[in-house]
């Protein structure tokens, strides 16, 4: 590598006019960080279509309205953590969410919301009971925190905790990991945020992947 190539060659020319400068240095550590795992989109559907099977509750709602969310959009944590309820509205009769971008200041887009995903963030709305325009989107449902914004490591609990609900867990799938659901499927669903949201929640067929796009 890079190190041992500059060591050799100081070990060669300080025979001659050059002092080794490496010497005493010792040869960096480096700590393999596996790579990030995306989901198929058959696991995408599992992964809401667990929500089924557990409780009726605020906090099974919420973490149901944010891992759709992610699957279906794209968001990341930042983002979703720094939603508000105020920036749910609606253009051309259709559901949108005011995202402010990650990364980029002052800067904010606006993502379509589809019918599926609609219903489940205003059922978890509706079971939230009081909130204000400013209030956080996703609120935390721990007693020290009733109410109050979700920080990014109580999001990643949420999402490993339902990927380990479906058999997943692997240390390289993530949060991040359902980030690209829809990036990669949104070509096959042509563009059209209903046609992905039918395959996501079963009420439509799972959309074709390339034989080489078993897991993307």
């Amino acid at each position: 590598n890079y190190f041992n190539g500059i060591r050799s060659f100081y070990r060669s020319a300080e025979t001659s006019c050059f002092q080794d400068i490496t010497r005493n240095v010792s040869k960096p550590k480096f700590t393999y960080v596996p790579k990030k795992s995306a989901l198929s989109i058959s696991q995408a559907r599992k992964l809401i279509a667990s929500f089924g099977e557990k409780p009726a509750s605020e906090g099974n709602a919420r973490d149901k309205a944010i891992i759709s969310l992610m699957l279906h959009t794209g968001m990341h944590c930042v983002e979703i953590l720094s939603a508000n309820v105020g920036d749910l509205g609606t253009s051309n009769d259709r559901s949108i969410l005011s995202v402010r971008v990650k990364g980029i200041e002052d800067v904010n887009m606006s993502v379509e919301i589809a019918a599926p995903l609609d219903a489940d963030i205003r059922h978890y709305l509706r079971l939230r009971g009081r909130i204000t325009p400013t209030s956080p989107l996703f609120a935390s449902v721990a007693p020290r925190n009733w109410g109050g914004r979700l920080t990014e490591r109580s999001v990643t609990r949420i999402v490993k905790g339902a990927l380990k609900g479906i058999g997943i867990d692997e240390p390289q799938c993530t949060a991040h990991s359902l980030c690209h659901v829809p990036a990669t499927f949104a070509r096959l669903a042509g563009d059209d945020p209903e046609a992905l949201s039918a395959a996501l929640y079963g009420i439509g067929p799972v959309l074709p992947a390339p034989d080489d796009w078993d897991e993307i």
